[in-house]
């Protein structure tokens, strides 16, 4: 049997750029470091996948150990679809045009067999769709007649209740019409590929919205290497469309912007940060926003580390609902620091409730980065242990300030920002030093995995750096408020 050339992730690829898929497979090692939220995906995908079996239970599992035995499990994937006491299968193997897919359902329907695709996501995408397309051609190029191809995705309004109810957690829709209507598509589309696989260098393709879409790709630190850092791809209040136009028809630095064009305050604003490598604000007023803001020199700043399981780990609560994990809480007037962790159970949602009421008494004024993601927590939490503390709540809500909502209604720009919100980076440019802020993805899996109260320790000592950060980014944005 001869050796696939592409597989369902390299297909995708290629749809994406085929200059990628080229350096995939010739020039692996250009590859970028994958970020940790990519690899939390991954990690969440398998996970869900797996999960999703007990739909089906009783399957033959076809999973092979390494890329060794893609061939022996494609063999005997073939020899089980022959047994007729064989009716479900998991990552079954099959091979066609070149192109080895493991699907991860397949189950007897009489004289025909039903496919399913598991995704971890709330919601079906084209590329998803996509993704179904292909393996639908190739298993039915195998000579296996499908019934019908399911795509099986998380209800994002399922409550998790005594135990886990996978019939309800998991909605399971039929693509079969949208992949059988992609059948001459997906031919082409393999066909380019293999053809891009041929040559001997990499196809002459220019960077583009491509690189981002519909997933970041792994080889923009190569193929981005001579784009000029803060230059005008670094914009985010122009049209990326347009903004690749200029790159390609050689306006690449903001000193080379074209000064005829019509502007927005907005882009006005963000050009004159970028000209001048300083902060501009354009929205409401620094001072007009500070005179919305409760007073107090005795103010606390927080941070909270969150997580968003894909299924559902607290009774009561649902599918990527933030659920605290732990927390810092810095006075600004002692310098002193608390820091707490939650273990994730219903007592930890009762004693994140019992802090928040505690703070509340305690605190005139609460700092944080994303004022979003604290309320998101607290009602979620309220949510699953059916708490009641509305007027509480509202108390605090008129209590709280968010970093981000600053920069966001201020309309704050700084080259350094060009990248999305990063506390890490905003800390740096307030304060003229680095900030090194440990990932929370990181944070979130050692939190949880850790129980030395030495380790912990340090932990809690990282999570305090980002109060530090809130509050250093808070007092500068307050200073200059009095100044203007």
């Amino acid at each position: 049997m001869t050796k696939h050339a592409l597989s369902k992730s390299t297909f995708i690829r290629g749809q994406q750029c085929q200059k990628s898929l080229y350096l995939h497979y010739k020039r692996p090692f250009l590859r970028d470091k994958l970020s940790a939220e990519q690899l939390a995906k991954f990690r969440r995908g398998t996970d869900v996948g797996v999960l999703a079996r007990d739909l089906f239970p009783g399957g033959q599992d076809m999973s092979p150990k390494s890329p060794s035995q893609y061939q022996k499990k494609r063999e005997e994937t073939a020899a089980a679809l022959s047994d007729p006491d064989i009716n479900i299968l998991y990552e079954a193997v099959f091979q066609y045009d070149d192109v080895l897919i493991m699907l991860d359902v397949l189950v007897r329907d009489g004289q025909y067999w039903k496919a399913f695709e598991v995704k971890s996501s709330r919601s079906i995408s084209a590329t998803y769709i996509k993704d179904a397309a292909l393996q639908f051609y190739v298993i039915r190029g195998c000579g296996v007649q499908l019934s019908d191809f399911s795509l099986i995705y998380i209800d994002e309004n399922y409550v998790l209740n005594d135990t886990l109810n996978l019939e309800d957690l998991f909605i399971q829709q039929s693509v079969l019409n949208e992949v059988m209507a992609q059948k001459e598509e997906i031919r082409h589309q393999i066909h380019l590929s293999k053809e891009s696989l041929q040559l001997t260098k990499s196809p002459d393709i220019n960077i583009g919205i491509h690189c981002q879409y519909p997933y970041p790709c792994d080889f923009i630190g190569h193929c981005w290497k001579n784009v000029p850092a803060k230059g005008v791809l670094s914009l985010k209040t122009f049209n990326k469309t347009m903004l690749f136009d200029l790159y390609h028809n050689g306006t690449t630095e903001i000193s080379q912007f074209p000064d005829k064009l019509a502007l927005t305050s907005s882009q006005k604003s963000e050009l004159e940060a970028f000209r001048n490598s300083t902060l501009t604000f354009n929205g409401t007023s620094l001072k007009t926003f500070f005179q919305k803001t409760p007073t107090s020199k005795k103010y606390h700043s927080l941070k909270l580390i969150v997580q968003q399981p894909a299924v559902p780990v607290i009774k009561g609560s649902r599918p990527y609902e933030m659920l605290p994990v732990a927390v810092s809480v810095l006075s600004h007037d002692s310098n002193e620091s608390e820091t707490i962790l939650f273990r994730q159970d219903l007592s930890g949602g009762v004693k994140f409730l019992d802090f928040v009421s505690g703070l509340n008494k305690k605190t005139e004024l609460l700092i944080t980065d994303d004022v979003n993601i604290l309320l998101q927590c607290i009602e979620g939490v309220v949510f699953y242990t059916k708490e009641d503390l509305s007027s509480e709540l509202q108390n605090l809500h008129n209590k709280l300030v968010g970093v981000r909502q600053i920069i966001e209604e201020c309309e704050v720009f700084h080259p350094d920002f060009s990248d999305g919100w990063s506390l890490a980076d905003v800390a740096t440019v307030l304060g003229g030093k680095k900030q090194l802020l440990k990932e929370n993805v990181f944070l979130v899996k050692d939190l949880l995995e850790e129980n030395e109260t030495e380790k912990l320790e340090q932990l809690f000592q990282r999570i305090v750096q980002y109060a530090k950060a809130i509050d250093l980014s808070f007092h500068y944005f307050q200073e200059t408020a009095k100044n203007e």
